[in-house]
């Protein structure tokens, strides 16, 4: 006696799964989003780091680049007068 389904005793489960339509606009909206998150989570992380950030942006709107420039050249020559002091001479 011939069975309904051949002779398989046992069906056989799908092995891919059927094709899901999402619109463009839920992939867009889902890819901002966990890009926001990433980024609301690294400044969360790093808060000295986007302090300092913020703190340069500010300056550099105040007195301009070339503010920024006297800033870093002061910066720098400091270092080297600490490194100089500690070399012993």
């Amino acid at each position: 006696m011939s069975r309904i389904d051949g002779d398989q005793r046992f069906q056989r489960m799908p092995t891919r799964a059927e094709e899901i339509h999402v619109p463009v606009w839920m992939l867009v909206a889902a890819v901002a989003g966990k890009g926001l998150w990433l980024a609301v989570r690294g400044c969360w992380r790093h808060r000295g780091v986007v302090a300092a950030t913020i703190g340069v942006l500010l300056f550099v709107d105040w007195f301009g680049l070339l503010g920024l420039g006297l800033l870093l050249g002061g910066l720098a020559l400091v270092a080297l007068g600490r490194m100089a002091g500690r070399s012993g001479s």
